[in-house]
C-alpha cells in the first residue's frame, strides 16, 4: 500500500478576492503534500469499447495501491501511475497485464516532457482526447502528481485550487506548516498574499484567515 498524502486542515473566517470575484464565508483551507516516488506512463491501443472498459477497470483497481491519473481517452487510453520506491515491482506487473489485453501497449519511463510528448503525438495521430493535467502555480510546468496542493473552500462550495510541482515544493519547504503554506502562496505566479496568521486546525479552535490577490 502507498502512503496516503499528508493533509493539514486550516480554518478561516476571511474573504479572499479572486481576480475580481469574491469567495465569501471561507471556512477552511486544505494543504496536501506528498513525496515523489516511482512513476510510469502506460499507453494502450483500445480497439473497442470493451477493451477501454477493461483498461479503465484495471486502473480503478490500481488506485487502491498507487496514485493514478488518466491522461487520454479514445483509441489511445493512457494513464500515469506513481507508487512508493519499495513497491516499484507493481509498475512492471501493470505493463504485463496491459500487454495481455493488447500487445500494442507502451510503458514510458522516466516520466518527463519526452514521455508526455509521446502521449500527445499518439493522441493526435489516433484522434484520441488528451486530458488536462495540473500546472505548477510557481514555475508553470505541467505536473502529473503535484508535490503540494492548496485548496481554499467556501460555504458555497466554491474553491480555489493551486498546485505546486515537487521541485518548487521542495524549494519553498519550511519546518512549520503555516510558514510552508505562506511561502508557497507568496511564490505563486498569481501573487496570493496571506494577511493573517495561519495555523493548523486543532480540536475545534478557529483562526481568522484572509487573502488578497495582487492585480
Amino acid at each position: 500500500m502507498v502512503d496516503l498524502p499528508i493533509v493539514h486542515v486550516l480554518s478561516s473566517m476571511g474573504k479572499p478576492d479572486w481576480w475580481g470575484s469574491t469567495l465569501r464565508n471561507v471556512r477552511k483551507m486544505l494543504f496536501q503534500t506528498q513525496f515523489s516516488a516511482m512513476r510510469a506512463i502506460y499507453c494502450v491501443e483500445a480497439v473497442n469499447s470493451a477493451q477501454r472498459k477493461q483498461i479503465d477497470e484495471l486502473f480503478r483497481e490500481i488506485q487502491t495501491v498507487a496514485e493514478v491519473r488518466k491522461l487520454s481517452t479514445g483509441r489511445i487510453v493512457s494513464y500515469a501511475v506513481q507508487t512508493k520506491a519499495n513497491c516499484c515491482e507493481i509498475l512492471d506487473e501493470i505493463a504485463e497485464v496491459l500487454r495481455s489485453i493488447n500487445e500494442h501497449s507502451l510503458c514510458l519511463q522516466p516520466v518527463d516532457n519526452v514521455a508526455m510528448d509521446i502521449v500527445s503525438d499518439l493522441c493526435r495521430a489516433s484522434g484520441s482526447t488528451l486530458l488536462s493535467v495540473p500546472t505548477c502555480g510557481i514555475c508553470g510546468e505541467k505536473e502529473l502528481f503535484p508535490g503540494a496542493t492548496i485548496t481554499i473552500c467556501s460555504r458555497g462550495n466554491a474553491r480555489i485550487v493551486r498546485y505546486y510541482c515537487p521541485r518548487c515544493t521542495a524549494l519553498e519547504c519550511k519546518p512549520k506548516v503555516s510558514d510552508f503554506v505562506r511561502a508557497l502562496l507568496d511564490a505563486d505566479r498569481r501573487n496570493i498574499r496571506l494577511q493573517a496568521e495561519v495555523k493548523p486546525l486543532k480540536r475545534k479552535s478557529r483562526r481568522d484567515l484572509s487573502f488578497t490577490i495582487a492585480r
